[in-house]
């Protein structure tokens, strides 16, 4: 497995240590890790690490939370005291089991609405 190694997802894996249980915290690391890794190095630099730390914490809990054989479809604008981070954009989440062109598809329904795509993070788990 490889995974990512950068100063940005090393200082979120950190921060997330401080914010979850003890229990959680290897495993959301390694979904931490698993999470930003098809993101370009070049994307990262500049990101607000509190806001990804809430982000990644966010996402964790909503990947356990969900059955293996559903698929959620999310749209939300967090805020921080809320949610424990923000966005200055609509944040459209997608988990599902495996199905081909999903993203594809939700991506050119948000297109055709005239709406841009500003990050994409299309991660891949296999789970067991």
């Amino acid at each position: 497995m490889n995974l990512v190694s950068n100063t940005h997802v090393d200082d979120v894996v950190e921060r997330m240590q401080q914010r979850l249980a003890e229990d959680e915290v290897e495993l959301a690391g390694h979904f931490a890790r698993l999470f930003w890794s098809k993101t370009p190095q070049e994307d990262l630099q500049g990101r607000n690490v509190e806001h990804d730390v809430g982000a990644t914490i966010d996402n964790w809990r909503a990947y356990r939370q969900l059955p293996a054989d559903q698929l959620v479809l999310s749209v939300s604008n967090p805020q921080h005291a809320q949610d424990g981070w923000q966005s200055a954009y609509t944040i459209v989440r997608i988990i599902a089991p495996d199905m081909p062109f999903v993203v594809d598809s939700v991506l050119m329904a948000l297109s055709h609405g005239g709406l841009t795509t500003h990050t994409l993070s299309n991660v891949v788990f296999s789970v067991t």
